[in-house]
């Protein structure tokens, strides 16, 4: 007699193996999930862990409104579904599908007005998670996957161990995260976060900065004001790569034209001003 034949892998288990071996415990499980589920509901079948199937939910993603940063993050999220089947025999390699392109334009940063604004209008754990945030220039997600152990206070540095680079990195405490640290240690918070729900921060940080009618920003936004702060300080833009985290220092192009403007000012201050 023969051997029975195999049933062939489905989406969903191709799914739910992702799900368990390379999300699960990630500050972003759930909502890389959803990204992932709601992929799924668009595709027929194995044959869309294609180049073909790409192009068709590309078209989708078009359809409903997508913008192309939105369209390249769940891009990769299905490339992802790709690695995972073909680990699991379902299909012999990751398919070839090109990235949108995207325009490049200045990172959108707070102003100090605006930062104010935002601040005074949200609860004090969200104010301190926002300016744990805006002084260290932390992903949301590495700050929710931050532990105790990774906060050296002799040293006064910070170690981010879940990067979207997956590379380890240092960053300075200042004075003011310190004292929030501290402070929520002492009250015996489990981790930095402090438990509090990263989907319900975003929301509440959402809607403070609709009631202060800051617009076109987001918690990422906070990332973008520590880089440009940094830049228009005369920062390098290589010290600011390392600080971020980008793996390629063309993603910290961004802040070039703020680097740019404070030499400028540098160069002003010293050759207008002469000694008498």
């Amino acid at each position: 007699m023969s051997n029975p034949k195999r049933p062939e892998i489905t989406l969903h288990e191709i799914l739910n193996t992702t799900y368990a071996t390379r999300w699960v415990g990630t500050a972003t499980e759930l909502h890389t999930f959803d990204t992932a589920q709601a992929l799924v509901d668009n595709m027929e079948g194995l044959e869309d862990l294609s180049t073909l199937g790409w192009g068709k939910l590309r078209g989708i993603l078009i359809v409903k409104g997508n913008g192309p940063g939105t369209i390249n993050r769940k891009r990769s999220v299905w490339r992802v579904l790709c690695q995972t089947a073909v680990e699991m025999g379902a299909i012999p390699s990751v398919p070839r599908t090109r990235p949108e392109r995207t325009q490049e334009k200045p990172a959108r940063f707070l102003s100090a007005v605006e930062e104010s604004r935002v601040l005074s209008i949200l609860h004090p754990r969200e104010r301190e998670l926002c300016v744990i945030l805006l002084y260290t220039g932390m992903r949301k997600s590495e700050l929710w996957g931050l532990t105790w152990e990774d906060i050296d206070w002799e040293t006064g540095l910070i170690q981010v161990h879940q990067t979207k680079s997956g590379k380890r990195r240092f960053l300075p405490i200042t004075s003011r995260v310190r004292a929030i640290l501290e402070e929520l240690q002492e009250a015996g918070k489990a981790t930095p976060a402090g438990g509090m729900n990263i989907n319900t921060f975003d929301d509440h940080f959402r809607n403070a900065c609709k009631t202060a009618r800051v617009l076109g920003v987001s918690v990422h936004t906070l990332r973008h004001t520590y880089a440009s702060r940094l830049a228009q300080n005369g920062v390098s833009l290589l010290l600011i790569q390392k600080l971020l985290g980008h793996s390629s220092a063309s993603t910290t192009l961004v802040y070039a034209h703020l680097v740019e403007k404070s030499f400028e000012d540098a160069v002003l201050r010293t050759f207008d001003n002469p000694e008498e």
